[in-house]
């Protein structure tokens, strides 16, 4: 509980906070007729064989569990595809680096396509007005948005030339060095919201995948007034008030050969072990229904097989708020990357929900 709400350790609580605590144990006793012994390590009330059948995840707290990786990793995930190959690639789609003081750090990079200059013809100005103006990308982890090349041309071509923003987060896309933005959510939500109003994205379809859920979560939160709709693909930000993300990146023993390379490859990976260990507080990265900008704007695409979100779950609760969802029934965390068919359909709920007009849809209650 004092990790939970407020990140620390009991003996690190003020007596205001320590009374707070005790008062939602004590409602929670009152209402469930439960009755609760507290279990402090090493302390009064504990033993060995209750600490190992009770044992809390707080993520923050833990040790940190990382593993070496050779430069030449390095040499080839940050320097070659991330500082060499990525760039070319994206100078030559016509992406270019956004440059200025608020949008651009060490630690985020911010890309920027102007799409066709006469996307919007033949509409009238409140179609204009009313649907959205660009399409706004946030990669997973892994090697930064390289494995998505192939989606955002796509979508470019589907929505007939939108403008598109990619942000490429550093620190989750295996670079050495690299660190958590120090801006925290609120910061990093108002660079990007000044990212978008720099190139003049005012209305942009939100699309998120896997970790970039988590920063959309941050801009639907800190400027909901910039995001006309929402596709979130593999939401890690959904039910974060339950174990299943935290354990299955920290804790989850490997059962495959793809769980060992993924454990050892993606999540043992010092600057993206940081960012779990000491940078992920469940409380400023969930999304709630209700901050969506719309029931039939926005949309949860869930593969039925993901290791990492609780798919189950997270459809009934997006059933239960009346928000739309897709189900990809036998595929994993990220596989509609390699099936293209499946890739063609999510593009096709990136265009559609795009286009709808603003009083479509409301707010989940």
């Amino acid at each position: 509980m004092s990790w939970a709400l407020f990140g620390a350790e009991w003996d690190e609580l003020s007596s205001y906070q320590k009374k707070e605590i005790e008062e939602y144990l004590d409602t929670l006793c009152k209402e469930t007729g439960l009755s609760l012994t507290r279990v402090t390590p090493g302390g009064r009330g504990s033993n060995n064989e209750t600490e190992e059948k009770v044992a809390p995840i707080r993520l923050s707290l833990d040790k940190m569990v990382w593993l070496h990786r050779p430069l030449a990793a390095y040499f080839v995930t940050d320097f070659l595809l991330g500082k060499c190959i990525a760039p070319l690639v994206m100078w030559h789609l016509g992406y270019r680096r956004l440059r200025n003081k608020v949008a651009d750090s060490a630690d985020v990079v911010h890309w920027y396509h102007p799409g066709n200059p006469d996307v919007h013809a033949g509409k009238s100005e409140a179609e204009i007005k009313e649907t959205a103006d660009g399409v706004f990308m946030l990669h997973g982890v892994g090697v930064g948005y390289l494995p998505y090349l192939d989606m955002l041309q796509k979508v470019s071509t589907a929505t007939n030339g939108l403008p598109t923003l990619v942000v490429e987060i550093p620190y989750i896309s295996l670079r050495a060095w690299a660190r958590p933005d120090a801006r925290g959510p609120d910061g990093s939500a108002s660079a990007i919201a000044w990212s978008m109003r720099s190139v003049g994205m005012e209305r942009a379809t939100l699309v998120g995948h896997s970790f970039g859920t988590i920063t959309a979560s941050w801009i639907l939160r800190h400027s909901p007034e910039h995001v006309h709709s929402a596709v979130l693909i593999d939401p890690v930000c959904l039910q974060l008030a339950r174990a299943d993300v935290a354990f299955a990146a920290i804790h989850r023993r490997p059962v495959s050969a793809a769980d060992v390379l993924l454990e050892y490859f993606v999540f043992r990976e010092l600057s993206l072990a940081a960012t779990l260990a000491r940078n992920f507080f469940w409380f400023r990265n969930i999304l709630w229904a209700e901050d969506l900008p719309g029931n039939k704007r926005s949309v949860g695409i869930l593969s039925s097989n993901d290791a990492i979100v609780p798919s189950a779950s997270v459809r009934n609760y997006l059933v239960d708020k009346g928000v739309d969802h897709v189900w990809l029934e036998g595929l994993g965390h990220a596989g509609f990357l390699k099936r293209p068919a499946i890739l063609d359909g999510i593009v096709e709920q990136i265009r559609m929900r795009g286009q709808m007009r603003s009083g479509e849809g409301k707010k989940a209650d």
